[in-house]
C-alpha cells in the first residue's frame, strides 16, 4: 500500500483510529441507530426488485437482511464518530441492495468451489462498498478543507464494516485478540482502497494479515 503524501486526503490521528477499532459492529443494540438501521431494511425490501412474493427466498433474504443491517449500523455509527449526520453524507438504498446482492453472489460462488472464511467475505464486502460507493453528499456546506473525511466516506464505511465483522469472529471464536490498526496503517489503506485497483481475493489477503498481527 502507499504512503499517503496528499493535500486533498484526510489525516486520521491513533485517536480516531483506536475509536473506529473498538466496537463490535456486527451485533445491533437497541439504540436510535439499530432503529434508523431497522427502518433502511424496511425501505430496501419495500423497493427492491429481489424481494417480490413470487421469488422470495427466506434464506437469502436473511443473509441480505442482515448483511444490511450491518453496513446500515456501520453507516450511523460512522456519522456518529465524524460528528456528521444523515442530512449531510446519504447513504443510497437503492446502491446498498444492488453491492449487497452481488457480494451474495459472489460468496455463493465461492462456495460452490472453495472454502468461505471471514477474510474472504470482508474483502468481498469491503470490495463491492468501495466500488459501488452507496455514500454521498447532500449538504454540501461540509464539502470544505476542513472536512477532508469526506473524500473517503465510502472507504471508511468499508473499513468500520471490515473491522465489525472481524470482531465479531474473533469474539465469537473466544478470543482475547481485537483487531487494532495504526494510525499510518489506517491512512494508507483509505489511500489504496481510494485510489488504487484493488480486487476482493487481494482484500482478503489484507484483512487476514492485519489479523495475524493484531494483539
Amino acid at each position: 500500500m502507499r504512503q499517503v503524501n496528499d493535500n486533498n486526503m484526510p489525516y486520521f490521528n491513533q485517536e480516531l483510529v483506536d475509536l473506529i477499532c473498538t466496537e463490535k459492529r456486527e451485533h445491533i443494540k437497541d439504540t436510535e441507530d439499530n432503529n434508523k438501521a431497522t427502518d433502511q431494511i424496511h425501505r430496501v425490501f419495500q423497493d427492491s426488485p429481489y424481494f417480490n412474493e413470487v421469488n422470495r427466498n427466506t434464506e437469502k433474504e436473511d443473509a441480505i437482511s442482515n448483511t444490511i443491517k450491518a453496513i446500515c449500523y456501520s453507516y450511523f455509527k460512522l456519522l456518529d464518530t465524524l460528528q456528521l449526520t444523515d442530512n449531510q453524507i446519504q447513504l443510497d438504498y437503492f446502491i446498498l441492495n444492488d453491492l449487497t446482492d452481488r457480494f451474495w453472489k459472489d460468496v455463493k460462488n465461492i462456495h460452490s468451489y472453495d472454502k468461505i472464511t471471514t477474510h474472504r467475505i470482508s474483502g468481498y464486502l469491503c470490495y463491492w462498498i468501495c466500488k459501488l460507493r452507496p455514500l454521498s453528499v447532500i449538504d454540501q456546506t461540509i464539502l470544505n478543507k476542513d472536512n477532508l473525511s469526506i473524500n473517503v466516506m465510502n472507504e471508511l464505511l468499508a473499513v468500520f464494516c471490515v473491522i465489525g465483522r472481524l470482531n465479531a469472529h474473533l469474539i465469537d471464536s473466544n478470543s482475547n485478540k481485537r483487531i487494532k490498526i495504526s494510525a499510518n496503517f489506517m491512512n494508507s489503506l483509505l489511500y489504496t482502497l481510494r485510489y488504487s485497483p484493488l480486487n476482493p481475493e487481494l482484500l482478503s489477503l489484507i484483512f487476514t494479515l492485519l489479523e495475524e498481527t493484531s494483539q
